[in-house]
């Protein structure tokens, strides 16, 4: 019982993470960009639901860059806007429900370690990152 009560706080918390309005872009399966009113703030999900919108998000805000496929996800993220932070991810999507999504993603993550990273996990070469479009 302690147990969902946390994990129901969580997701109410994580839901409201990216402002109070909330705009959703389909990836793949139950994964989303997430956005606010204003869509400075783009997030990536997971939709927990189909009756509400309860998504976990596991890439939080400001995804500049993406793109994806059948398997995977990949983000790049500048914090403030600013290129003095650079975050890389890469999330392998799950075909099962599941309800921590944040397991099968890596990142944040540098340059270095992401090319690294996507060659161990078989990211394609020729997925490419492009500006993020969520209209």
């Amino acid at each position: 019982m302690k147990n969902k009560i946390g994990l129901s706080f969580l997701l109410l918390l994580l839901t409201t993470a990216c402002g109070d309005t909330l705009h959703h872009k389909h990836i793949k399966g139950n994964y989303y960009y997430v956005t606010e009113n204003s869509r400075s703030e783009v997030c990536i999900g997971y939709r927990v639901n189909d009756y509400d919108e309860s998504f976990v998000l596991f890439i939080t805000e400001d995804v500049v860059e993406e793109a994806s496929d059948d398997n995977f996800i990949i983000a790049k993220q500048k914090l403030n806007n600013s290129d003095d932070v650079v975050n890389y991810y890469i999330v392998s999507m799950q075909e099962e429900f599941t309800y921590s999504p944040e397991k099968f993603v890596v990142g944040p993550i540098t340059l270095d370690e992401f090319e690294l990273k996507r060659k161990e996990l078989g990211v394609p070469e020729n997925l490419k990152f492009k500006k993020l479009d969520v209209d």
